[in-house]
């Protein structure tokens, strides 16, 4: 259920070997590629509105994002023309601040598809925060230098259950296994420059990452521990 897997697919495909009355800790092969096949449906179709359903039937929907939202120049240096309002869709995410929730036609598509696909693929149902992206009309956001043209997205990590998304204050407070789903889910878009977390924190996503079954080359591609800080590697770098 939690990675979307067929069961005759898990049986008969990948397991044709593994008894049909196996014992908790019986290693099971399970082939998932969401960089290549991130869920058509979210990725694709959902861009302009719609929704998909998870393996348990619950429906996820997107809003239709208004197009004609232009990011011009860069993050830091930039402003927004005509810019358009990240929708409410509490089924997704909460906005914690609308006034600053303005961004590209192209940046709020894809981010909206990227999370319903994370909720699809995970079945993390709890709170998602998204913080500032730009004003309506982009330039600086006190204190960021950032957010200025509508392209780049604060997100508060995924919380544990039981554990308040506005509490949460150390490593242990995070899903892991969720942001790791989560970031995955936005690197499919194939529209994501650098996701920014410090470093210290890279190495528990690196062990969810691990633990989900990505391969060396995947894990290099996307995270940049263990390699340094200051190192020119990964999307998700240090901040």
């Amino acid at each position: 259920d939690a990675h979307g897997v067929d069961v005759e697919h898990l049986r008969f495909r990948w397991n044709a070997k593994v008894p049909r009355n196996f014992k908790a800790g019986q290693e099971i092969v399970i082939f998932i590629d969401p960089l290549l096949q991130p869920g058509s449906a979210a990725l694709g179709n959902l861009v302009g509105g719609g929704e998909i359903k998870t393996v348990t039937g619950k429906v996820i929907p997107t809003v239709a994002i208004p197009k004609g939202g232009v990011s011009v120049g860069k993050p830091n240096k930039g402003k927004l023309v005509n810019g358009k309002q990240l929708p409410e869709n509490a089924k997704l995410y909460t906005i914690r601040r609308p006034e600053e929730a303005f961004g590209s036609s192209h940046t709020l598509s894809h981010l909206q598809a990227a999370i319903a696909e994370f909720r699809r693929a995970t079945g993390y149902d709890r709170e998602l925060v998204i913080g500032a992206i730009s004003k309506k009309s982009g330039g600086r956001i006190s204190p960021h230098s950032s957010h200025q043209s509508g392209r780049d997205v604060d997100i508060r990590m995924p919380a544990k259950k039981g554990v308040k998304s506005s509490e949460m204050d150390d490593a242990s407070d995070i899903d892991w296994n969720a942001t790791w789903g989560l970031i995955r889910a936005l690197v499919a878009t194939g529209e994501v420059q650098y996701i920014f977390m410090s470093h210290s924190r890279q190495k528990y996503l690196y062990e969810a990452a691990k633990k989900a079954g990505a391969k060396k080359d995947e894990l290099e591609r996307i995270i940049q521990y263990p390699n340094k800080a200051k190192t020119n590697n990964g999307i998700v770098r240090h901040a």
